[in-house]
């Protein structure tokens, strides 16, 4: 996901993406936080946004 996204911004000359997330636990939210991370070292020049739920 990571690489198609960040190949994508470059094409399109991206400059902001936002991620979303659910409630994740465990090994998902490992792997999410990890494409994350690996979606920044292959896209610098793209501002990050990264929305989260509310919680009360």
């Amino acid at each position: 996901m990571a690489e198609a996204t960040a190949l994508f911004a470059k094409e399109h000359r991206i400059t902001q993406t936002i991620f979303g997330s659910s409630a994740l636990t465990g090994l998902k939210k490992y792997l999410y936080f990890w494409e994350i991370a690996r979606f920044r070292s292959l896209a610098p020049h793209v501002d990050l946004h990264i929305v989260t739920p509310e919680t009360p």
